[in-house]
């Protein structure tokens, strides 16, 4: 490739080329406004809850700068290298729209718990209150380090730290969750 060091194009052809940093990065933020506006252009609203102009720029950039290290473009205009970025940044929009959009994952497919139910005015059904009342029965009739070991798995504690927190050997912890499943399973 003849690279042309009397323009911007041969310029940041040559910084491409060399993984000059400095060079590249003055491409990037030369380009990036423009490209990302191009991009916006292309995403609706449901598709934007799925990802941003951003994350396209990005991989459009980063696929850019491979091929232009590896020297895969030769340009006769200036604007030519421009048009290539903004081209593979349309693609890449396409290709991601294409891929949210598709049947099994389209935005046309979502449902958004606020929709299915009201949390603010939401009262338990007359199962689901049974159901709470059976479970807290059955849990104030266990021990209270029982009831402790649950509170904390709950909480989300491995059982190695259940252990710490209780001061006993994690095979204690083991031995009380491997009751209470199968007094919980009768």
């Amino acid at each position: 490739m003849n690279v042309d060091p009397s323009n911007k194009t041969g310029i940041w052809q040559k910084a491409f080329l060399d993984r000059d940093e400095d060079g590249i990065a003055d491409f990037w933020i030369e380009h990036e406004m423009r490209m990302k506006a191009i991009i916006r252009k292309y995403i609706s609203d449901p598709v934007q809850k799925r990802f941003s102009e951003d994350d396209v720029a990005q991989t459009a950039f980063r696929t850019f700068a491979r091929r232009m290290a590896a020297d895969q473009f030769d340009f006769s205009k200036h604007d030519d290298i421009s048009n290539l970025l903004f081209a593979i940044a349309v693609n890449k929009t396409r290709e991601k729209i294409r891929y949210h959009m598709r049947h099994k994952r389209g935005v046309d497919r979502e449902v958004y718990l606020s929709r299915l139910v009201d949390l603010a005015e939401s009262k338990p059904l007359p199962e689901e209150k049974e159901g709470l009342e059976e479970v807290v029965r059955l849990l104030g009739d266990l021990p209270v380090d029982q009831q402790r070991i649950i509170e904390l798995r709950l909480a989300g504690l491995s059982q190695e730290e259940i252990a710490v927190e209780l001061q006993c050997s994690e095979r204690t912890v083991r031995r009380k969750l491997a009751e209470l499943k199968s007094m919980l399973g009768n």
